[in-house]
């Protein structure tokens, strides 16, 4: 819907509603890492109805994924420049750009936060590979976030990207850092997986700089 409404079971709401007229009946759409797969049935200019191929439990302020579809949407939203600017006046060291496609994505946030504040690019869609090298020169740090950059790509291609963007980031002598699911089973248990385990041993050694973790800290029982 694109009126403000109370998310219930059965409805959800958008924060950028000018995606709704984007949407066309069979289109699929991807919550949480792609663990939840909804497809519209019926389309309209301000809300659609969709079926429930994969269901589950989610919680607000989950991404959404729409693939194969272009929504014009700004890549900084007025929130992220005011922010931007606060971050300059308050001496922050790193903010974290999501979504980057082009060089030009950076310079936009440099512009705002000036040059004290290094600019870490998060490599989370398809198209920033066309402009990597780009990215990888204009920006202080890149994060590769494998669980926004699985679902818009086939989960299998995201291992090998990973080395690549690890091996060039590396070679540009940029640090480079992985997020999403290096220790998600801590969400639940006091222990990693040995999976888990041997992924963030492999990073290291390709030559990642670092880890970034967000649920495991933010919601899980083992911080």
């Amino acid at each position: 819907q694109t009126e403000p409404l109370t998310c219930t079971n059965e409805i959800l709401c958008l924060n950028h509603p000018v995606v709704i007229p984007h949407l066309k009946k069979g289109q699929e759409l991807l919550l949480d890492d792609s663990t939840l797969v909804l497809r519209v049935v019926e389309e309209g200019p301000r809300s659609v109805r969709c079926e429930v191929i994969s269901g589950g439990k989610t919680t607000s302020k989950q991404g959404i994924f729409f693939p194969h579809t272009h929504i014009p949407l700004p890549n900084l939203t007025e929130l992220d420049k005011s922010v931007a600017r606060v971050a300059e006046q308050e001496g922050v060291d790193y903010l974290a750009i999501s979504f980057v496609k082009t060089g030009s994505d950076i310079d936009e946030l440099r512009q705002l936060c000036g040059n004290k504040v290094k600019i870490a690019a998060k490599i989370e869609c398809e198209e920033v590979f066309k402009n990597l090298g780009a990215v990888i020169e204009k920006s202080d740090a890149l994060i590769i976030d494998r669980g926004d950059l699985g679902s818009e790509l086939p989960v299998e291609k995201v291992p090998l990207l990973q080395k690549i963007v690890i091996q060039k980031a590396s070679a540009a002598g940029k640090p480079v850092f992985l997020a999403s699911h290096v220790l998600s089973k801590m969400c639940d248990k006091a222990k990693p997986t040995r999976a888990e385990v041997n992924d963030v041993m492999h990073a290291l050694i390709d030559g990642a700089s670092g880890f970034v973790l967000a649920e495991e800290t933010a919601v899980g029982k083992y911080p």
